[in-house]
């Protein structure tokens, strides 16, 4: 049995189908198994995540009510340094007010 060109080009296509349709559908039982791995380690690992959500907001308050002084002496004392060298910060401090 001889082909043409015709008939061989519409076997291609059709081979090329059938690669693409297991392709998909490789890629679906893949993406299946994923969600039915992942979907149960995120429903135990959640209510851990839910429980400890407001303690690390609240260590972050904390953290932040105490650096906040220590951060403010620290400009403070950057910015005298910079003026008893002789430089002007007023610009530098004027742009980032600006920029905000």
């Amino acid at each position: 049995m001889v082909l043409n060109a015709s008939e061989s080009r519409g076997k291609d296509i059709c081979n090329v189908e059938s690669a693409v349709n297991q392709a998909q559908e490789v890629g679906s039982n893949i993406f299946d198994t994923a969600s039915k791995v992942i979907g149960p380690v995120i429903d135990f690992v959640k209510p851990g995540i839910d429980a400890t959500l407001p303690l690390v907001k609240q260590a972050g308050e904390e953290v932040l009510k105490t650096a906040s002084p220590v951060i403010s002496d620290a400009t403070k004392k950057a910015q005298e340094a910079i003026q008893s060298a002789g430089m002007d910060s007023q610009p530098v401090m004027t742009a980032d007010k600006v920029r905000l």
